[in-house]
């Protein structure tokens, strides 16, 4: 089995740089123009904002903290963070709050955010190793989802602004967008990017399915939404944010589960996790795209290739914000970030989010 595995990652490492090509370029629009000897060209116009500050292309470090290994890696990763001038998101677990707040309060007192990643994360060895979340009824996803939220607002007087479902993914559902919907979250982070029809930004996610491009209007309101179906559909007021896959393997996330843990792990030699970073990077930077990572704190904190990670970002033209200062900006420039405009710089009216 292991061998198999080996040859379908060989196989996907080739096939990678097309996926992605084709994956991006999704987020273009081809343009037809005749030329001078009468023949029509196509043309790739780059749909893309200017984002922040005249920046090339934007970058969201975070962390889930699913673990106590986690939980304790807080104040070294705090400190890392702040030695390059990173500012991140954490999703972190409202019985990890409960039990102890300090090193979550720490988090705040940098000016980070915290995520809500429910009260007792649904399949989690910890706390709740029993339930799933994509098997729980609406009701019981939205008591977790407010479990956390009284948590957060008795231990570190706080309101997150976003949400991430539980090892997302496959136990990710449509009906959390619902629940978010009613409860005026701005955001979720819940999906793998190469499962959506983010093209590489955020989007409002489809009410009939979240993986689809849809539009902030009300139900059943006729719309143009560009979905690569051609199908009109309504989507949430809310931003989906998805998280960057392996650009070496197009489909998992690029993750350091995937990096150290996946059977076999896919990318634990020195440099690999380095090398991984860099083609991301890469990537975001050719198309404009954003880029939002994701890590376990216990995998990374220690690990010499994701400090260096973290100097190439800041060497990087990239501008590197938080989830919720993301969708916020996102917000102010709906029009443009649905693709209605192209070439359209958006930096101006968002002074207040540019670095």
């Amino acid at each position: 089995m292991e061998i198999i595995h080996r040859l379908q990652r060989k196989a996907m490492s080739l096939a990678s740089p097309m996926l992605f090509d084709r994956y991006f370029s999704k987020g273009q629009k081809t343009e037809k123009r005749n030329t001078d000897s009468g023949h029509d060209i196509s043309t790739q116009m780059q749909n893309r904002p200017t984002w922040p500050g005249g920046k090339k292309f934007a970058v969201t470090i975070s962390f889930d903290y699913d673990f106590p290994e986690d939980v304790a890696a807080i104040p070294r990763l705090l400190d890392l963070l702040e030695a390059y001038e990173i500012s991140a998101s954490h999703a972190v677990i409202g019985k990890f709050v409960e039990r102890d707040p300090k090193p979550h309060q720490k988090i705040l007192e940098r000016h980070d955010e915290i995520i809500n990643h429910t009260y007792s994360h649904p399949n989690n060895e910890t706390f709740n190793p029993d339930h799933f979340f994509n098997r729980m009824t609406e009701p019981q996803q939205e008591e977790e989802i407010a479990g956390f939220e009284k948590v957060a607002h008795d231990s570190l007087d706080y309101r997150a602004p976003g949400f991430r479902t539980p090892h997302f993914g496959n136990l990710h559902t449509q009906s959390v967008y619902q629940i978010l919907e009613r409860r005026g979250y701005r955001y979720s982070s819940s999906t793998t990017l190469t499962t959506t029809e983010s093209w590489g930004l955020p989007y409002r996610p489809a009410r009939n399915d979240f993986h689809n491009r849809g539009q902030n209007v009300a139900p059943n309101e006729n719309n143009d939404s560009n979905n690569e179906n051609g199908k009109t559909q309504s989507g949430y007021p809310l931003w989906e944010l998805p998280m960057m896959a392996c650009p070496e393997h197009y489909k998992p996330l690029f993750d350091s589960w995937h990096c150290f843990r996946s059977h076999p792990p896919a990318h634990q030699k020195a440099g690999d996790f380095l090398r991984l970073f860099t083609k991301a990077m890469a990537l975001g930077e050719k198309y404009g795209a954003y880029m939002n990572f994701y890590f376990d704190p216990r995998d990374v904190v220690d690990l010499a290739d994701f400090e260096k990670s973290l100097a190439l970002l800041k060497e990087k033209k990239a501008w590197a914000a938080k989830s919720e200062d993301v969708a916020a900006w996102f917000d102010k420039n709906d029009t443009a970030a649905e693709g209605k405009n192209k070439n359209v710089d958006l930096s101006q009216s968002s002074s207040a989010l540019t670095d």
